[in-house]
């Protein structure tokens, strides 16, 4: 009976020991369990930050693009800039061109007034000299006007003096 009663007893110890076995697994999986409830606690956490994130994500990635835009705008400013600003060079080419060609024309009005008043004077002169020739054919006229008189005088008195000569002869 006592082989009996060990063998029981043995057989008592081993299912305490599978029961301590399967206590230590089942505190185990409780621990893991627990582990896993923690875990799901910390992924739920993460997914609300995660989603917070994402949300403040999306509000940068918003930011961004309303700054793209905003570049963007002004890339095209500052090309519409560089295009006024060539236009801009362009004009003041042309006013330097401009002020040049009115440079060059004042010049050459300076030279047309300084020829007419060569002219002026030229012209005056010429004036003057018709005004002389004028003058001196009218003191032509009067001198041979003066010089026939005096021949119709000197004629007068060859006839008279042919006169006397005929009668003191």
């Amino acid at each position: 009976m006592n082989g009996i009663l060990r063998s029981k007893l043995d057989e008592i110890d081993q299912w305490k020991k599978k029961v301590s076995e399967r206590e230590s697994e089942l505190s185990k999986f409780k621990n893991l369990e627990n582990d896993l409830y923690s875990y799901e606690s910390k992924i739920s956490n993460l997914k609300i930050e995660n989603d917070r994130i994402n949300g403040i994500l999306k509000s940068r990635l918003g930011e961004i693009e309303d700054w793209k835009g905003r570049y963007n705008q002004l890339q095209v400013t500052v090309t519409g800039f560089e295009g006024v600003e060539k236009d801009r060079k362009a004009l003041e080419d042309r006013c330097g061109q401009q002020i040049k060609q009115n440079e060059e024309l004042k010049y050459m009005i300076s030279k047309l007034e300084s020829d007419m008043g060569g002219y002026r004077k030229s012209e005056s002169q010429l004036k003057d000299a018709e005004r002389n020739n004028v003058n001196l054919s009218k003191e032509i006229e009067r001198l041979n006007q003066l010089l026939k008189n005096q021949a119709g005088e000197l004629n007068d008195f060859r006839i008279r003096y042919n006169k006397i000569e005929g009668t003191i002869s």
